[in-house]
């Protein structure tokens, strides 16, 4: 087929791998799911993954049409097995939609892209993890939840936390919110309770892209 020259010349490649064999691809997605999984990608988007992480690429985008069935089967739904599986790997699902705030999108790839940089600082058994327990996917996610908390605060940038400013935590104390449990940072000693915190860089990217987005 169209492959065979393709692969013909990735195998003389030093840096590239040639496509590996559906079989080999069944296979490997067999491990977690049946393989009577045919609707849409079917089985094959988890094997592609399976494939990518085997060969040293970790770091995964799952870009989906918000409300496709199929790809929440064959590509949500494995992601924790896939970090059972392999703990060095860092998947994020981005749905898009004509709807959806690109604001949210980017904030979930740039937090992915954030993890992959300090698991290639600290090395495959650094063990670098971000959690979050309103991860409707995993509640165990490398990548965190970009919905918005009990309080209707964004638990990606920590809104009300020290790092954005510290009028927003004096703010969600006046509504008597219990700083430990929303994971915010207490303003009187600056230590943080779970939350993640970004960079000053990062901030100011994400302000950036809402205020090109509209979103205030």
């Amino acid at each position: 087929g169209l492959r065979a020259p393709i692969n013909k010349m990735l195998e003389k490649s030093e840096r590239f791998e040639p496509y590996p064999n559906i079989d080999e691809l069944a296979e490997k997605a067999g491990q977690i799911l049946s393989l009577c999984n045919t609707m849409g990608e079917g089985w094959l988007l988890t094997a592609e993954m399976c494939d990518l992480i085997e060969t040293g690429t970790p770091n995964i985008v799952c870009a989906q049409p918000f409300a496709c069935l199929p790809n929440h089967v064959v590509g949500k739904a494995v992601i924790k097995r896939l970090r059972q599986m392999h703990p060095e790997s860092n998947i994020v699902a981005v749905d898009y939609d004509p709807g959806a705030s690109e604001v949210n999108q980017l904030n979930r790839i740039k937090l992915m892209i954030s993890v992959a940089k300090e698991n290639y600082k600290n090395g495959v058994n650094g063990e670098f993890k971000l959690e979050n327990a309103d991860d409707p996917v995993t509640n165990d996610a490398t990548m965190p939840y970009t919905g918005r908390d009990k309080f209707g605060l964004d638990s990606v940038v920590r809104e009300g936390g020290h790092s954005c400013s510290s009028h927003r935590v004096s703010a969600l104390e006046a509504t008597g919110a219990n700083l430990g449990d929303l994971g915010r940072t207490a303003p009187d000693h600056g230590k943080d309770y779970g939350s993640i915190r970004l960079s000053e860089e990062q901030m100011a990217a994400i302000e950036r892209a809402k205020k090109k987005a509209g979103v205030k």
